[in-house]
């Protein structure tokens, strides 16, 4: 870092909440302080993010909520997001106060990095998936509900393309810019994904396995209940043909009235637990961890949790990116067909019945690549290129 300059680290989410891309905000963010030390780091939030007590010490910019006639012109113009304009302003308007600005995410990082390029401030945007395959994928209002993807693609090359560094979950993500937006003036690294520094360290309970399968996540967003669903429709009698008796658990945040359907409908195979105070405590009484997401961009961190709590995992072949690591381990299986699935899940059955101990086993694995430490070192390495 240039002496006397300072980091700014551009959150864009709230990194306090949860979900998954909160959980991996708030990972990156302690890395940053961390490595630059605190006192060296402001960081960009949403306004209204409570800010837990052990991080007072850090100076955080509030950001407000724009209205929704604002949204509506500022899209007209190409602006996505709250953060574009308010701090492209505030980075011109402080001029040689920061040496690195580090923005989480591709679709308001391209407004900010084509902007900023030609200030003196190395740009880093970290790309929690392809902007515009999860837009699409989840109908979101920026792609008129996966009708126009023009404007996120177009910010999403802006980040790419002026970045000095950009940063991926996945290879699969990475690979995949270069295709969609050609050659950029920085570096591409892979960074992954890691648990957030005061993340509850878990290890494997010899607690009674309640359930044969767990399936857990944001249980409104699009993107899980397409899931949930395509697991009910293609996968459910499969799940039944191996595991007779099969007991499934779906637990998460406000399901939806679809999911609740199913449950209701298949009461003896079924059950749901609605927004568990401890997620991690329930996934835990499950013998196997099946994440069914089938759409969208980026890494899932959900098969985290399984893996964190020491279960072989059956995942969906677009939610196994990012766990490259994890292919050739017989306790991961990847699907994308009816059978794959049974296949999958066979050699789990199999795995778990001649193999002593494996819950330390994965959950040593997890920790090897997914701890915070790992990861800081991963971050460190990275941002010490510029």
């Amino acid at each position: 870092m240039v002496k006397n300059k300072k980091i700014l680290f551009i959150a864009t989410v709230n990194p306090f909440n949860f979900g998954g891309g909160s959980q991996a905000t708030r990972a990156y963010l302690d890395s940053v302080l961390d490595i630059y030390n605190r006192k060296n780091v402001d960081v960009v939030i949403p306004y209204e993010s409570n800010i837990p007590i052990n991080y007072s010490d850090v100076n955080f910019i509030k950001i407000k909520k724009r209205s929704k006639f604002s949204s509506i012109l500022y899209f007209l113009f190409g602006v996505l997001g709250r953060f574009a304009m308010p701090v492209t302003k505030y980075i011109k308007s402080n001029k040689g106060k920061y040496s690195m600005c580090i923005i989480n995410g591709g679709r308001e990082g391209g407004w900010i990095a084509r902007r900023i390029s030609n200030e003196d401030v190395n740009i880093v945007v970290i790309h929690h998936n392809q902007e515009v395959e999860y837009c699409m994928d989840n109908l979101s209002k920026y792609t008129f509900g996966n009708k126009w993807p023009y404007t996120v693609r177009k910010l999403e090359s802006n980040a790419y393309k002026f970045s000095d560094i950009n940063l991926f979950l996945t290879q699969d993500d990475m690979e995949a810019f270069s295709i969609m937006y050609g050659n950029n003036k920085g570096v591409n690294r892979l960074i992954g994904c890691y648990d957030f520094k005061d993340a509850t360290i878990i290890k494997p309970n010899y607690i009674e396995k309640i359930y044969e399968i767990v399936i857990s996540g944001s249980l409104s967003t699009y993107q899980t209940v397409h899931g949930v669903l395509s697991f009910y429709d293609n996968y459910f009698s499969l799940s039944k043909k191996l595991i007779p008796d099969v007991k499934i658990l779906i637990t998460g945040r406000n399901p939806t009235e679809q999911i609740k359907q199913i449950v209701a409908g298949h009461s003896t195979n079924f059950e749901l637990i609605e927004s568990p105070i401890d997620i991690m405590a329930e996934v835990q009484k499950a013998s196997i961890y099946i994440c069914t997401t089938d759409i969208g961009g980026g890494l899932k961190l959900r098969v985290m949790d399984g893996l964190k709590s020491g279960l072989p995992v059956l995942v969906h072949k677009v939610s196994s990116r990012g766990y490259d690591s994890f292919f050739d381990k017989p306790y991961f299986q990847v699907y994308y067909n009816k059978e794959t699935f049974e296949n999958g899940l066979r050699e789990i059955i199999n795995y778990m019945n001649n193999t002593n101990d494996f819950s330390y086993t994965i959950n040593n694995d997890y920790y090897k690549y997914f701890g915070y430490n790992s990861g800081t070192e991963r971050m460190q390495h990275v941002l010490e290129l510029i």
